[in-house]
Formats: C-alpha cells, structure tokens, sequence
C-alpha cells in the first residue's frame, strides 16, 4: 500500500468516526427522553412593513413614506398582530411540548419552579413581516406602440423573518439565531399572454403562523440537541449540524436547514 493511499484512508476513517461520534451522541439526547425546560420570552410586537413602492425621498419624509407603504400595501395592513402572535406562539409551545419540552412563559426575572431546572432561555426577540414583489420565470407578451415586448410577470411575496435570543445561563450572554420563510402567491392557469392567479389570502397568512411555529419548535429541538452533541465531544467542536424528524424517528445531516447564528449579545 503506498503512503499517500494510506494517508487518504487514514483522514477517511477518521472522518467517519467523527461523524459516528456525533451521530451517536444525537441518537443518545433524543432516546435519553429526558424532559427539557424551556422559558420562552414572547413577543408582543409583529413588524411590518411594504417594500413593492418606491418613494421620491425629496418629496416625502420618512413619516410620510411609512403612511403611503402602509396604505397602499396589500397585505400588511389588513394583518392583525394580535391573530398572528397567538397563533404563531400557541404553534411553537405545542410542537416543543410533543417534542418532550416542558415549555413555561416569562423572562430571565421570572421566578421559576425548582422542578424547572437548567432550563434554555429562548426570547422570540423579533417577528417580521415583509410584503415584496417576486418574479417566478413567468412573462407574457405584450404589444407596445414601439413594439412587441416579454415582460415578467409580477407576484406578491410575503417574507416572515424571525430572531431568536438562546441561552442556557440565564447569566450568559445569549446567541442570536435567525430563520427566514417566503410565501409567493402563483398562477393556476397561464396561456395566451392571460393568467389567473392563485394570490396569497389573509387566511393563509393566519395558517402560516401556525405552520412556522410548528418549525422553528423543530428547528429549536435540533438547537438543543446539537448544543449537547458540542459540549459531550471530546474536543468540544461539533462540525456536523444534524435535524431530528420527530413523525419518522429519522436523524440526518442538515447543512442549511437550521437556525442561522447570528451574533452572541
């Protein structure tokens, strides 16, 4: 066997019991089935804002651009903060709960049960709601009086960026993670320079705070168990970020489906 071949194999089986020992130690924080405390500290906040408009900024100040966004948009203003905050917490408290989390609401001053202890601090620090214009590929032909031209199709684009403040001390600076979600309205039928759209309803809106609670729970389980594969290796330095799908017992690799670490406050 030649050196270099030697050498190769060597960095290969290394890598692989790397990977095993994370692995390994993932498999062992989900089937431990221990209870894990959660404070999460709400927001009662829901920003918003429209960006399909441009504005001339010598003619208007930043008060009145804020009023014209919020008249013209579609979306955003016929929104309740109240509808989508309660739908979008009660979603993440029930999802982490079936995830064997014991879920509380407060903040670092809360006084806290003995029962509860060590428990992650999570503070949904903020909730946004974007309302943009998208392009999906789509065009159709249009006659001009200096000719015949393609132009894109325009759709309506709700973006819903969320950040989280994580920590485990509730003395300890927190870890700032961020997670974006787009919702794009489409066409049910496009023929002939004509389409119907499928466009995004408030209903839908309402669904999706549901439907993103229900994965940031997720996301923050993979949070915790990945923060206990770190700290139990040897050299204390996870590489591999893995997800736990909890409906099919299944435990795989994640490269960007994950909470986006931001900054540590």
């Amino acid at each position: 066997m030649s050196r270099k071949y030697f050498l190769f194999l060597w960095i290969g089986v290394f890598m692989l019991s790397g990977c095993s020992a994370e692995r390994k130690l993932a498999r062992q924080f989900i089937n431990e089935n221990k209870t894990i405390n959660v404070l999460i500290t709400p927001t009662n906040r829901l920003y918003k804002d429209n960006l399909t408009i441009e504005y001339d900024t010598t003619k208007y100040d930043i008060s009145k651009q804020d009023s014209i966004a919020w008249a013209q948009s579609k979306y955003i203003k016929n929104i309740s903060d109240s509808l989508y905050l309660t739908a979008y917490t009660n979603s993440i408290i029930k999802e982490l709960t079936k995830n064997n989390c014991n879920v509380l609401l407060g903040d670092t001053y809360t006084q806290l049960p003995q029962s509860f202890t060590s428990p992650w601090f999570v503070e949904i620090a903020q909730l946004q709601i974007l309302e943009r214009y998208s392009y999906l590929g789509y065009s159709q032909t249009l006659i001009f009086d200096e000719g015949i031209r393609n132009v894109p199709v325009q759709f309506y684009e709700l973006s819903f960026e969320t950040w989280f403040n994580i920590k485990k001390d509730k003395l300890a600076k927190a870890e700032t993670n961020y997670y974006k979600n787009d919702i794009t309205d489409d066409l049910d039928v496009f023929s002939f320079g004509r389409n119907q759209r499928n466009a995004i309803s408030t209903t839908d809106v309402y669904r999706f705070a549901t439907i993103a609670g229900m994965q940031h729970a997720s996301l923050l389980f993979d949070y915790f168990m990945n923060k206990y594969v770190q700290q139990h290796l040897p050299d204390k330095q996870g590489i591999r970020w893995f997800h736990y799908d909890r409906k099919g017992n299944v435990l795989k690799q994640s490269h960007n489906y994950r909470l986006q670490k931001i900054a540590a406050n």
